[in-house]
């Protein structure tokens, strides 16, 4: 391996190895290893573990949000704006499903820090304009009035948890690990749908068994 096809190896070697055990419990030696390299040839390309570890994030970072913003930031109609941002959100942690828990975990232990970093990048979300279409929307008629705040809430840990919380998923409900697959894949129509229909106009939802009141 030469200059750049080093650097990648080192970067997919570093995003296993900090995935599985974090910032704080990853060692260069283990990114070393797991890269096929000597610790050396590693310090050479990368002098510290926080600087590797910066680029593993933003890259995870880049794959959870950038996506899903830019369809947020969409010239869309609101419902196939919905429709899009789960497929893609779900799509993108089906590939690497511990990547969200990596993230938050991240975030969460030095929030100040990495909020920073993100933003510095272009990479911290921005639902203003999307926020502004839900107003619209509600304005309109086209929806009931809703926290756009709310909804994003919502229609997020609707596509997050069950990636964050499949280990506990799978033992209590005693789903085999490809037949979770399989659901997890299912719930990019499941959860948009169930979104668009908790916020079509009350009188639009009654009769289909959504509306408790119906």
């Amino acid at each position: 391996m030469e200059g750049s096809s080093t650097e990648e190896a080192i970067i997919d070697a570093a995003h296993r190895v900090f995935l599985k055990k974090g910032r704080a419990g990853a060692r260069m030696r283990e990114i070393a290893e797991e890269a096929g390299l000597n610790r050396g040839l590693l310090h050479y390309y990368f002098r510290s573990k926080e600087k590797l570890f910066e680029i593993v994030l933003l890259g995870s970072a880049k794959r959870l949000f950038g996506g899903s913003m830019r369809i947020l930031n969409a010239d869309l109609d609101l419902f196939e704006k919905i429709r899009q941002f789960v497929a893609n959100f779900i799509t993108v942690v089906l590939t690497d499903p511990s990547m969200p828990i990596f993230v938050l975990h991240e975030l969460h232990a030095n929030p100040e820090r990495y909020s920073r970093l993100l933003l510095s990048e272009g990479l911290r979300p921005d639902p203003a304009s999307f926020f502004a279409q839900i107003r619209a929307a509600a304005a309109a008629g086209v929806i009931r009035p809703v926290d756009p705040a709310q909804l994003m809430m919502n229609i997020v840990s609707l596509c997050m948890f069950p990636f964050v919380g499949s280990v506990s998923f799978k033992i209590i409900l005693g789903i085999p690990e490809e037949r979770y697959k399989e659901i997890l894949d299912a719930r990019k129509k499941e959860v948009a749908e169930l979104i668009i229909d908790s916020i079509r106009p009350l009188e639009e939802t009654a009769g289909t068994g959504r509306d408790r009141d119906a």
